[in-house]
C-alpha cells in the first residue's frame, strides 16, 4: 500500500504539565537555546503538547461491492403504520438496501425478496448472536430460497453487555461464517459494534477473511434510565472507530437512529435532529470519505417499550431536510458491482505531536507505520538523549 502524506492538521495544542529530558528534542541548537530560556522563563511556555492529524494518499483494493465514489443508502422501517412504499414516497428517493431483522419467528419470505428485486434493493439482514445453532440454519434455509442475488448479512452485531469473551464471539462468527459461506457464497458479511462498545470494536474482530464490511450501530435516545444521554464524546468515539478499521474494509453505518421526541420528558428536540442529519448525512462523509453506506432505523422506539421516536418520514421538517439531502449527488439508490482492483484515497491518522518555534515534531513510534520507509530515509531526524527519535513535520509534508 502506498502513502504519502497530503496534509497536516493540527488540533488544540496543551501546554506541557512539566518537561523533562525526554520531552526536549535531542538537538544541538533546541538544547542550548533550552538552557539560555529555561534560566529567565518558564519552559513550559516553550515546549507544547498537540495532536496532529495526518492526511495520507492511500491505494487499496476496494471491497465486495464497494462502490468507486458515493454513498449506498438504507433503511429499516420496522412495524411502521405506513407501508415501505409510502415511506418511500414521502422521501422521494430509492433505496439501495432494504433491512431486515431476521428472526426465527420473522422469518423472511420470498415475496419480501421478490419485492426487493422489483425494487431494485438488495436485502440486508440483521442476524443477532444466538448459542443455538438450529437458529442460523433456518437462516440459511431461507436465504437458499432467494434467486441467487447478493445478501449482505449483518453477522452477530457486537452489542450490550451479554457478549463479554472475545474469543468465544470468535470463534462462533468464524464457525457461522464458514457454514453460511459453503451454502450461500454469495453472502457479503458485515461485521458491526454498537457504538457503546467501540472500545471492544478491535479485540472482537474475527479478521479480515472473514468480514467484507465493517458497520457501526449508532442509536441515538435522549435519555437513558431517565438520566440526559451526553454525547460530547460522539465525535471523538466516531473518530476512533473510523480511523480503527478505515484501511480494512468499507465502513457503513449499520444503523442509524435520531430521537426527535422523548416521553421522558414529553418534548420534541426537531431542530437538534435537523442538525444531526446534516452531521451524518453531509459534514461527516467529507471527514471519512470510505463510509459508504448509511442504513437509517425509521422507527417508533414506543413500540417496542422504550421512550424515543426515531421516525423522519412523520414530521413535515424532518421529511424535506432528508429528502434534500438524500437526493444529493454523492447518494447511491442501487448496489455497484464495482469490479475496479484498486481505489486512491485519503487516510487519516490523529498522533501526538510537539511544537517547538511553530515547527512540529512526531516521534517515529507514529509514524513509521504508516509512512514509507524511503520517506522517513530522506529525512534527517532528531534524538533525546533518551534515543527516541523525531520527525520535523515540515520535512515529511514535502
Amino acid at each position: 500500500m502506498k502513502k504519502h502524506i497530503l496534509a497536516i492538521l493540527s488540533l488544540a495544542t496543551l501546554p506541557l504539565a512539566g518537561c523533562t529530558e525526554t520531552n526536549q528534542i535531542g538537538n544541538p541548537l533546541i538544547e542550548e537555546m533550552s538552557d539560555l530560556l529555561s534560566k529567565t522563563m518558564n519552559i513550559d511556555y516553550i515546549f507544547k503538547e498537540t495532536e496532529v492529524t495526518l492526511i495520507l494518499d492511500s491505494d487499496f483494493a476496494l471491497g465486495k461491492y464497494e462502490p468507486y465514489e458515493g454513498v449506498y443508502l438504507g433503511a429499516y422501517m420496522g412495524n411502521q403504520d405506513i407501508s415501505e412504499q409510502d415511506f418511500i414516497n414521502s422521501l422521494e428517493t430509492d433505496l439501495a438496501f432494504k433491512v431486515f431483522h431476521y428472526t426465527k419467528p420473522n422469518s423472511i419470505t420470498p415475496t419480501e425478496i421478490l419485492k426487493c428485486i422489483a425494487n431494485k434493493q438488495t436485502p440486508y439482514f440483521k442476524f443477532l448472536f444466538s448459542e443455538k445453532i438450529s437458529d442460523f440454519y433456518y437462516l440459511i434455509g431461507d436465504m437458499k430460497r432467494m434467486f441467487n442475488i447478493p445478501i449482505f448479512l449483518e453477522l452477530y452485531p457486537l452489542s450490550g453487555k451479554e457478549i463479554t469473551d472475545p474469543q468465544k464471539y470468535k470463534d462462533s462468527y468464524i464457525e457461522t461464517y464458514n457454514i453460511i459461506k459453503e451454502h450461500i457464497p454469495n453472502t457479503v458479511f458485515v461485521y458491526s459494534v454498537d457504538y457503546n462498545n467501540i472500545e471492544d470494536a478491535l479485540i472482537f474482530y474475527p479478521g479480515d477473511e472473514y468480514v467484507d464490511w465493517i458497520g457501526l450501530n449508532l442509536y441515538m435516545p435522549k435519555y437513558e434510565n431517565n438520566i440526559q444521554i451526553d454525547y460530547n464524546r460522539l465525535k471523538t468515539q466516531l473518530d476512533v472507530w473510523y480511523k480503527s478499521f478505515q484501511e480494512k474494509k468499507p465502513l457503513m453505518f449499520s444503523g442509524l437512529a435520531i430521537s426527535h421526541y422523548s416521553s421522558v420528558d414529553l418534548t420534541y428536540t426537531i431542530a437538534e435532529t435537523m442538525e444531526n442529519l446534516n452531521f451524518f448525512y453531509a459534514d461527516m462523509l467529507k471527514e471519512y470519505p470510505r463510509i459508504k453506506a448509511i442504513l437509517y432505523t425509521d422507527v417508533d422506539n414506543r413500540d417496542y417499550g422504550k421512550e424515543d421516536d426515531f421516525r423522519i418520514s412523520i414530521n413535515e421538517d424532518l421529511t424535506k431536510l432528508a429528502k434534500k439531502l438524500w437526493n444529493e449527488d454523492i447518494f447511491l439508490h442501487q448496489l455497484s458491482d464495482n469490479t475496479a482492483e484498486d481505489q486512491s484515497s485519503k487516510i487519516a491518522y490523529t498522533v501526538p505531536a510537539y511544537i517547538y518555534n511553530d515547527i512540529y515534531y512526531v516521534q517515529d513510534i507514529y509514524v513509521k507505520n504508516i509512512i514509507d520507509s524511503e520517506i522517513l530515509n530522506t529525512i534527517e531526524v532528531f534524538k533525546d538523549i533518551e534515543g527516541n527519535i523525531y520527525y520535523p513535520l515540515e520535512y515529511l509534508s514535502n
